[in-house]
């Protein structure tokens, strides 16, 4: 079996990207939340009470997702950062609890592609960033 050091170089990028990657997407949805219509939050995530969706949450989400956005293309840049590294796993954290409490517990969402998709990420991204951590070991932690 590989020691860490040698699969460090082949696990970054992959893992590098797919953090990019749900960071393009986080600011993508930013803008939508902020310029376009919250009826899209509404229908897509709060189906089951779609009136408690107002401008204000969604500029309040888009807010937050705003900052995971920014948050993850930083870490994708600079991945070896081990404080930006886990306050960007922290990130997946939350959205899965997010949306996980959402759907199981003050029941606002609906089981449907809006929130599946976001726990799946979350869910997959938590796992992959806690491998990448036990695998990169102290060659990633370049800020202690």
């Amino acid at each position: 079996m590989p020691s860490s050091q040698e699969t460090y170089p082949s696990m970054m990028l992959p893992l590098r990207l797919w953090i990019a990657a749900t960071g393009v997407m986080a600011n993508v949805q930013a803008v939508q939340c902020f310029f376009g219509s919250p009826t899209f939050l509404a229908e897509r995530i709060y189906s089951q009470q779609p009136g408690e969706v107002t401008p204000l949450t969604a500029r309040l989400f888009g807010a937050w997702i705003l900052l995971a956005g920014g948050l993850r293309l930083g870490c994708a840049y600079d991945i070896h950062n081990s404080h930006l590294y886990n306050a960007t796993l922290y990130s997946y954290v939350v959205a899965f609890m997010h949306f996980a409490t959402e759907l199981a517990i003050y029941k606002t969402a609906d089981v449907n592609f809006g929130t599946v998709a976001p726990l799946i990420v979350s869910g997959g991204s938590i796992l992959w960033m806690l491998i990448g951590k036990h695998s990169f070991g102290k060659s990633r932690n370049k800020y202690h």
